[in-house]
């Protein structure tokens, strides 16, 4: 992480208008991720919360399960393991 000064950092903003769209698109992402972060701890069950982030997990690239390149389910229900 580089730690920059206000002045620097609205300087290149200004000068730069790929950095800014970049600096734009990564604040709308964070603020969605936030959102829907809330979204689910106000409205959703702990069940339909996993199930969000493991389909976020599964968008990501690397997060795959080992041994699981086909993208199968994998059971997670502890009372299903006996």
């Amino acid at each position: 992480m580089l730690k920059v000064s206000r002045d620097v950092f609205l300087d290149v903003m200004h000068r730069s208008g790929e950095f800014s769209l970049e600096v734009s698109q990564q604040v709308e992402k964070r603020s969605d991720r936030a959102r829907f972060s809330i979204e689910d701890l106000v409205f959703k069950d702990a069940r339909s919360r996993l199930a969000r982030k493991l389909l976020e997990l599964d968008e990501k690239p690397g997060s795959r399960c080992p041994g699981n390149s086909r993208g199968e389910l994998i059971e997670t229900d502890p009372r299903r393991f006996g």
